[in-house]
């Protein structure tokens, strides 16, 4: 795992494919060439559920949904001073002992953005499931660029698929969750 300044996860994204437009008051982040429709699932249930949710998440896109095949991506904490200090310090040190195992851990303001490569997908599946946890704004963004998700601190994920193909098999592998369509327009704040 690498962790990164905001500049470098917008370096990181460009070369990814994603567009990221931070001239708003909060960045946003999609597919270059999105098509599809801004698909939203409620995050709720209990931590089990969460951590679950955080998986499918996770192996969607992944070869033969296989761990192994899981080729990486940018885990981008947005907003994470929400809540109470005294739940959200719980988080902080949760992401601290992820973070550990960078080369270089620095505090969460100069480096929010957590990067990580295949072979690291437990670590990935654990930073993940912290937003969700805990009710942060975050971007979970896969290696293979066929979708950007945005976790909201207002308990929802927004999926922005590349195309009508991506967006068809998302709404069948998270039809327990109940997608629904939502406007381009609609904020994902």
């Amino acid at each position: 795992m690498r962790v990164m300044s905001d500049d470098d996860a917008v370096s990181w994204c460009e070369g990814a494919g994603f567009l990221v437009d931070d001239t708003s008051s909060s960045t946003r982040v999609k597919p270059a060439d999105a098509h599809g429709s801004r698909l939203r699932i409620g995050i709720s249930g209990d931590a089990t559920d969460i951590v679950g949710l955080a998986y499918v998440l996770m192996m969607t896109g992944v070869p033969d949904y296989e761990e192994d095949a899981f080729g990486g991506a940018l885990i981008w904490l947005q907003r994470w001073e929400i809540w109470s200090e005294s739940i959200d310090r719980v988080g902080y040190a949760l992401v601290d002992g992820i973070r550990a195992r960078s080369e270089v851990a620095r505090d969460m303001d100069a480096t929010p953005a957590q990067l990580f490569v295949g072979g690291e997908f437990i670590g990935a599946h654990t930073c993940l499931s912290l937003p969700m946890l805990f009710q942060w704004d975050a971007y979970f963004l896969p290696v293979h660029g066929h979708f950007a998700a945005f976790l909201s601190h207002e308990g929802h994920l927004d999926l922005v698929p590349r195309n009508q193909q991506v967006q068809q098999a998302i709404l069948q592998r998270f039809e327990r969750w109940s997608p629904r369509e939502i406007s381009a327009g609609a904020r994902n704040e």
